[in-house]
């Protein structure tokens, strides 16, 4: 984790996150509130200005997750015969 004095220009570079929910575990909220916690840091300590996310287009429960946290759909793309939703988030919106 990096600190306010460690800041690091993230502007150029991409990473993947994934998440996956145990049934018990699931529709508490858990999962939007950990991606919330994530942008958060992201937008408050580095210098990313928009975030761009990928859902199946099949996983409501993905789609629905980034859409509680502000993303909005941009496109639909196909990756190894399977169906995306994409979506983009800029730091002006309010998490």
């Amino acid at each position: 984790m990096l600190s306010s004095q460690e800041s690091r220009d993230f502007s150029h570079e991409r990473f993947n996150t994934e998440s996956q929910m145990n049934t018990t575990h699931r529709n508490k909220g858990y999962t939007t509130q950990a991606a919330k916690g994530l942008i958060k840091y992201l937008f408050e300590n580095t210098n990313v200005q928009e975030l761009i996310a990928i859902a199946q287009t099949r996983n409501q429960p993905s789609n629905k997750v980034l859409q509680k946290c502000g993303f909005e759909p941009q496109d639909d793309i196909e990756i190894e015969n399977r169906e995306y939703h994409v979506y983009k988030l800029r730091k002006s919106v309010k998490i």
